[in-house]
């Protein structure tokens, strides 16, 4: 194995992963909220009787009511953007097209590929199982409830002991050095006990 060509394949995984936790994310949490002038919109449309709207009078009242039916219609957009992406994830189209554009200082000859597309096509099979995981060994906290970058570099790390047979403790190390650089300063902590816990204690 070249060291190097796996290391810039896991900064090419590490960065498709977390697109793919971070659009999870939206499509689980994605709360409609009005903005200000929709909520005015609401108290406004409350009151009996234009007299008793103040200084607003009914042409604003109708741009509010507009603008909220917009917004409402934004977030139905966006949600439905979001699940369509996740449908129709193609992770070797995408990690291919990440690898060629995103990562354009490095030609394809310095990327371990096998690895890309091992790793990223496994995210199917393997995330549920990995959640199931993480959430028995953890007590105060769920897996949706985690930082992204924590998720990702659990839901990394399991991926690759799962489908490139590298020794856990291995995958642990570069998955806290992971943590370090990327996430806050509780998380190599907190990568390095649930990997422990998953991938060697197995419990």
């Amino acid at each position: 194995m070249d060291i190097r060509k796996r290391i810039n394949a896991r900064k090419v995984v590490l960065a498709y992963i977390y697109e793919h936790c971070f659009f999870s994310a939206m499509q689980k949490n994605l709360i409609v909220q009005p903005s200000k002038v929709a909520e005015a919109g609401d108290q406004i449309s409350s009151l009996d009787t234009p007299a008793e709207n103040f200084f607003f009078d009914a042409e604003f009242l109708k741009q509010v009511a507009t603008k909220k039916q917009q917004q409402e219609h934004i977030d139905e957009y966006v949600q439905a953007q979001v699940t369509e992406y996740l449908i129709n994830q193609s992770p070797e189209e995408d990690a291919g097209y990440l690898m060629k554009y995103g990562f354009d200082q490095w030609q394809l000859e310095e990327i371990d590929t096998d690895y890309v597309f091992k790793v990223t096509s496994a995210i199917s099979r393997y995330e549920e199982e990995l959640i199931e995981k993480v959430n028995q060994n953890t007590q105060t906290f769920q897996y949706e409830q985690m930082d992204i970058m924590d998720q990702v570099c659990l839901l990394q790390g399991y991926l690759e002991v799962k489908v490139m047979d590298t020794p856990p403790a291995v995958v642990i190390n570069e998955m806290v050095e992971l943590a370090k650089r990327y996430s806050d300063d509780g998380a190599p902590k907190l990568v390095n006990g649930l990997l422990n816990a998953i991938l060697i204690d197995k419990k």
